[in-house]
């Protein structure tokens, strides 16, 4: 099956024709799954309060990398287009209502929310996902406009029936929102701003996607507490298969300025090295080639699959977080950077520091 690449001026994607997708028996098997949690408020929903209390105490219990809260409103000055039109997709709920990766709601506030929520979330989060999600987002840097990389990943082993009923969504959100409240004001935190422009999932012959949407920013919008969501959702049931809290790129430390060998393909050094939460990994291919990125244990095993797929000329950046497939923190000491290309390879060594 020989992937096809599609290209624009506003987006990247590997696909394939759609159909069953598997990958080759490995070691590695279902990610970790990040619970998208959907609350529909407003200003004249009085309940609407304790709603989001009742989360902001579950991300500090279960963690903000685990717990995706966001929230759409019906009422000014925070309505839009996009948030109604997930109030229709999912029928129009009575503020305040809570959708757990799609489904499984909890509708009003009947007494204490936070054990409702609890068991949906530790339920959601008990199950693995197929799909590893990832994003990385940079607001402003150029006109106004923000640019949103999502890789999508279906571990070795793992297969994917039915990919085209699924679709990959992604939200802006902002926090500390002012907004008018009893003759006074308030702020809204997780308030969605925009919905950028679903897409397909059409996972390639590797059983990957890469998606990088441009998009215009309101001006009105604080970028210093803008971020992204993205999720994975199926539209004939609502169900949601996984979800990512996209990675500001600009709080990565930045590639150092060197000269380059442009001649082959070569891996620059990784920033930081120790790293202790993370690190940015960055390549150069001088021309167009398929290029795959992995991370090896002393042992040479591999442990992370950063990148496999056909990429331009020019410099290529990938953050790492310490974890393999499975979403495991990694333990502490000497890791090997390998980058394998049709016209050369090369590698480093990183130290992870526990």
């Amino acid at each position: 099956m020989i992937p096809l690449r599609r290209t624009s001026a506003l987006l990247v994607i590997l696909t394939v024709p759609l159909g069953l997708v598997s990958r080759s028996p490995a070691a590695d098997g279902p990610v970790p799954r990040a619970v998208l949690v959907e609350l529909f408020g407003g200003e004249s929903c009085a309940a609407c309060e304790d709603a989001r209390a009742a989360l902001t105490m579950l991300e500090a219990e279960l963690g903000a990398e685990n717990v995706l809260a966001v929230e759409y409103s019906r009422d000014a000055p925070l309505a839009h287009g996009g948030a109604a039109a997930r109030f229709t997709y999912y029928g129009n709920p009575v503020p305040p209502a809570a959708f757990f990766d799609g489904g499984d709601p909890v509708l009003g506030a009947p007494g204490d929310l936070v054990p409702a929520y609890r068991a949906r979330l530790e339920g959601r989060l008990a199950v693995p996902s197929p799909l590893g999600v990832e994003s990385v987002y940079t607001f402003g840097a150029v006109g106004g406009e923000g640019s949103l990389l999502i890789d999508l990943r279906l571990p070795e082993g793992e297969t994917f029936p039915d990919p085209e009923a699924w679709t990959v969504r992604a939200l802006l959100v902002e926090d500390a929102v002012p907004v008018p409240s009893g003759g006074g004001s308030a702020v809204r935190n997780r308030v969605v701003r925009q919905l950028l422009p679903a897409r397909a999932l059409a996972l390639d012959a590797w059983g990957l996607q890469r998606i990088e949407p441009v998009f215009p920013l309101d001006p009105q919008w604080d970028l210093d507490r803008l971020g992204a969501v993205v999720f994975v959702q199926r539209d004939a049931d609502g169900a949601i298969l996984n979800a990512h809290r996209s990675i500001d790129a600009l709080s990565l430390q930045p590639v150092p300025s060197l000269p380059l060998d442009a001649s082959r393909p070569v891996l620059l050094p990784l920033v930081p090295n120790p790293m202790l939460t993370e690190t940015r990994i960055s390549f150069v291919l001088p021309a167009e080639a398929r290029a795959s990125l992995t991370i090896h244990d002393l042992s040479g095993r591999v442990v992370r699959v950063l990148t496999d797929d056909l990429r331009p000329p020019g410099i290529h950046p990938l953050p790492w977080n310490g974890t393999d497939w499975k979403g495991r923190r990694m333990a502490g000491g000497v890791y090997f950077v390998h980058l394998r290309t049709s016209a050369g390879t090369d590698t480093k060594k990183l130290v992870l520091i526990r």
